[in-house]
């Protein structure tokens, strides 16, 4: 709770190599943590679409879960500035396999959703940089 406001905060990363795609999330809400990792299904063309698609199925589990969904505000956390500009800016068009399903989850998910950056692949230890590293350590389990 920060200013009598219950956030749900997600955190994602996704990579592509040899052609497999991966993605892993870490999803906290209060005392709630939601957490996991696996291969993205379909042609990922590259690791922009990579994390995008991974963001969404995050918000999916948000969506999902009435609490997580029921938070006074939503935070996304990702270290591709190109995925987050897509969805800050909604120029998800751009991506048009993906338009019907963010759509279906933004009318599920009543609350506005702020899309942070966040550096990838530090070596500091506050909490978002940890969880940062554990979700590019875990994806990289489905290559």
């Amino acid at each position: 709770m920060k200013d009598n406001k219950r956030f749900t905060t997600v955190n994602t990363d996704a990579g592509l190599r040899k052609g497999k795609a991966a993605y892993s999330y870490w999803i906290r809400s209060e005392d709630v943590i939601e957490r996991g990792s696996g291969p993205l299904k379909g042609e990922i063309k590259n690791s922009n679409e990579a994390e995008l698609a991974a963001i969404l199925n995050a918000l999916t589990i948000v969506a999902n879960n009435e609490y997580l969904r029921s938070a006074d505000v939503i935070v996304v956390n990702c270290d591709n500035k190109q995925a987050l500009k897509v969805l800050r800016d909604k120029q998800i068009n751009g991506y048009a396999k993906y338009t019907a399903f963010y759509n279906e989850i933004l009318k599920r998910i009543k609350v506005k959703i702020f899309y942070k950056h966040v550096k990838g692949h530090s070596k500091g230890n506050t909490p978002r940089q940890w969880v940062n590293n554990w979700c590019d350590k875990n994806l990289k389990k489905h290559y």
